[in-house]
């Protein structure tokens, strides 16, 4: 581009640095003027080009919607946007931070807990190892020393056994029932013990085994027991409880009660479940009659149903049977209404009495009736003990029946 400096035209190409320089000095005072004026124009406009901005598109007037299109959420779920109160929304998601760190905390202190429980569960569980363990030891020194030669006579003193040791090895026995003894020198009536007896009373021992009748027998002589053993009982009274047993037509007695007078003035008596009676031929049980009494209140019975029967039958005579809509039956009273009323009377009055009848039937308990005088035996089905009985007291008069 030419330019004019002075009163020549000067055409600028590119020189190298020297060349310039060279020229530059060649030119006079209003040269170098016009140089200088020209580079601060350059600088000036670059500098206004780099501060100028460049305006913005004016943003289109949008009315605030009821819809709220310019709201959005982040990802704690909250609603943001202008018209939203910061300070309000950053309070709530102290709250929530805070609420879990105290959570946090709390299962920290559980799981703490929950460990300390298993350290010691661990601990326990390492005690009762070694307890088992001393324990397998001390058996097997026992089963060592059970095992081992039993000393002789000749050698307890070499193999004398300590205080300790012998607490060591101590055994304890429990639970072993004590053998029933006796007072020393009292006679004692063992069980299987029999004795021929005397029904003094009779009964009519009723078919109910709850509601069994007392019968009283007399010893007659004395006991028989074990190995040819005699008792001296004779002349002892008995008390048993008698039931019936319709299918054998035999009165059933267990004897409860026992009693005595013994040679030195003592009174005996025992009570409980001490035994029973046969007959003379060893049969359980008494032979008896079986007593029913149930004829009348039957006979009675079937003629007040049959006279209801017959009743209701002459009052329905005097009545006309209609079967009206959907299979209703209906009575009309066609005959003699003073009949028809008299028999329906009767016929309820024989239903009442057969059905007094019918509970008097239900109240009456067969029976199985034995007579007094009968011989029979009395066998011990539990030992008894005869206080007051002295074995040195007896005399050989007493066994003689």
């Amino acid at each position: 581009m030419p330019s004019v400096y002075g009163g020549g035209t000067v055409k600028m190409v590119p020189l190298p640095l020297q060349q310039a320089r060279e020229r530059y000095e060649a030119l006079n005072t209003q040269g170098r003027a016009m140089v200088w004026a020209s580079g601060a124009v350059v600088v000036v406009l670059g500098c206004y080009l780099l501060n100028v901005k460049t305006p913005e598109p004016a943003k289109p007037h949008v009315k605030p919607s009821t819809a709220r299109a310019d709201v959005k959420k982040d990802a704690s779920g909250y609603f943001l946007g202008e018209d939203i109160d910061h300070k309000a929304y950053v309070g709530r998601l102290e709250a929530q931070y805070y609420s879990v760190a105290e959570k946090n905390k709390a299962m920290a202190l559980r799981l703490d807990d929950l460990t300390g429980k298993l350290n010691d569960v661990l601990k326990a569980e390492g005690r009762m190892a070694e307890s088992l363990s001393a324990l397998e030891r001390g058996l097997g020194a026992v089963s060592t020393k059970l095992a081992g030669p039993v000393p002789v006579a000749g050698q307890m003193d070499a193999q004398a056994v300590t205080a300790a040791a012998v607490r060591n090895y101590q055994l304890d026995v429990i639970n072993i029932n004590p053998v029933k003894a006796t007072a020393e020198g009292t006679v004692y009536l063992p069980a299987g013990s029999f004795v021929r007896a005397t029904l003094l009373t009779g009964v009519y021992a009723p078919a109910e085994t709850g509601n069994p009748l007392p019968v009283l027998i007399r010893l007659d002589e004395a006991f028989y027991g074990p190995n040819d053993a005699r008792i001296p009982l004779a002349g002892a009274f008995a008390i048993g409880k008698a039931t019936g047993e319709l299918n054998s037509e035999r009165a059933l007695v267990q004897i409860s009660t026992i009693s005595s007078v013994l040679p030195t003035g003592e009174t005996f008596e025992h009570k409980g479940n001490i035994g029973y009676l046969t007959d003379a031929g060893g049969q359980l049980g008494l032979k008896g009659i079986v007593v029913r009494n149930t004829g009348g209140q039957m006979a009675m019975a079937f003629m007040t149903g049959f006279m209801g029967g017959a009743s209701q039958a002459m009052a329905d005579a005097q009545t006309t049977a209609t079967v009206g809509g959907y299979g209703r039956v209906s009575r009309n009273v066609t005959g003699s209404p003073v009949k028809n009323a008299g028999f329906q009377g009767l016929a309820q009055s024989a239903a009442q009495m057969s059905k007094y009848y019918e509970d008097q039937l239900g109240k009456i308990v067969p029976a199985v009736k034995v007579d007094a005088g009968v011989d029979v035996y009395l066998i011990i089905l539990e030992g008894v003990e005869i206080h007051g009985l002295k074995k040195d007291s007896l005399r050989p008069a007493d066994f003689v029946d």
